[in-house]
């Protein structure tokens, strides 16, 4: 009897191991029949927004304007880069609401510029997020950036609100 269990201990390494091959060998074979890695195979995150385009983004009974700088774009996929404008409006607002706004900005943000990781569906799935204008000529009026202040803060719609909370508080909008 403890023949057999010196055998069993044995066996099930090696056919733990054995299956750990095969299961590496499909996975494999697989990845070079659809002609990838597993690095090229991850999806990338694209969003449906572009330069020019303005968002009404709402939060708190109040909507805010963003203006999409630019996306940037890398191996992870596309994010807008938004700038807000000053102001808080109790509908959505229209582009001619927007022209010739400034840009919002206050005591803890000097520009209010974030690249937005995950902002990707118009309309998002809360339908926080609206598509107020595409290709508006009018970008908010700010200043250019200082030397030494970045171009614009990276985050994610969940910590935006924080972000927009403050923004909005500063400057009493």
């Amino acid at each position: 009897m403890r023949h057999k269990q010196i055998l069993d201990e044995l066996a099930v390494p090696t056919l733990v191991q054995a299956m750990d091959e095969d299961l590496a060998g499909w996975v494999g074979r697989r990845l070079r029949e659809i002609g990838g890695t597993p690095a090229e195979v991850r999806r990338r995150a694209v969003t449906f927004l572009r330069p020019a385009d303005v968002v009404s983004i709402e939060l708190d009974a109040a909507f805010h304007a963003a203006f999409v700088l630019q996306l940037h774009d890398d191996k992870g996929g596309q994010c807008p880069v938004i700038e807000f404008y000053a102001g808080r409006f109790p509908l959505p607002p229209t582009a001619r609401q927007l022209a010739g706004r400034p840009a919002a900005g206050g005591v803890r943000f000097r520009h209010a510029r974030f690249s937005v990781w995950g902002l990707t569906h118009l309309p998002d799935p809360a339908r926080q997020v609206r598509l107020v204008a595409r290709g508006h000529p009018d970008k908010p009026l700010s200043a250019p950036s200082r030397p030494g202040e970045g171009r614009y803060t990276v985050t994610d719609p969940i910590s935006l609100q924080q972000s927009m909370m403050t923004l909005f508080a500063d400057t009493g909008e």
